[in-house]
């Protein structure tokens, strides 16, 4: 029997805004779940609304979590999406950038908490359906079938990742556990 396809998630930067939800998607991607995607210019909108948010945080810590997600997840960062830019259209055009790099990531779901921005009809005559974080449902299974990954506390995690290099997502999880968003 083949294995299900994990559902391709392009994230918007409201989700990644939150550490914990952050944290959930990561997880779950690490264990093959689902699959994650964004882009630079979605992490630094996440990072720089968080700043504006929560002015107290270091932005050097937020840009580390950058990187940390980045090298957990190598094939997550969508680049060169500029060019599908023209032609699309979004009630707010500050987010056809997401847009863009859903379809060029080849993504399945676009996940944002902003769905009046992300009208379903639209993305669905471009193969791509919205999705609200709430309404993710692990569509391939039981999470018992995908090694308790719903509930992993990071050993399992780690594990995906090369020993000699460090843990990265083990610091990220430092990071975000140490108050730092």
């Amino acid at each position: 029997m083949t294995p299900p396809v994990p559902l391709r998630l392009f994230c918007d930067a409201n989700v990644l805004y939150a550490s914990v939800l952050r944290n959930l998607l990561i997880r779950l991607a690490l264990a093959d779940v689902l699959e994650l995607r964004w882009s630079k210019q979605v992490q630094q909108e996440w990072v720089r609304n968080l700043l504006e948010h929560q002015g107290d945080l270091d932005a050097a810590r937020l840009e580390r979590t950058c990187a940390l997600m980045d090298r957990a997840l190598p094939d997550a960062c969508i680049s060169g999406y500029e060019a599908r830019l023209s032609g699309l259209t979004l009630p707010d055009p500050d987010d056809l950038h997401v847009l863009a790099a859903a379809l060029h990531g080849q993504a399945s779901h676009l996940l944002t908490f902003n769905l009046r921005d992300f009208p379903a009809a639209a993305l669905a005559s471009l193969g791509l359906q919205v999705l609200h974080p709430d309404g993710v449902q692990l569509r391939n299974g039981e999470p018992e079938k995908h090694g308790g990954a719903a509930g992993e506390t990071g050993v399992g995690v780690r594990t995906k990742l090369n020993p000699h290099e460090g843990p990265p997502y083990q610091q990220l999880l430092n990071v975000t556990n140490a108050g730092q968003h």
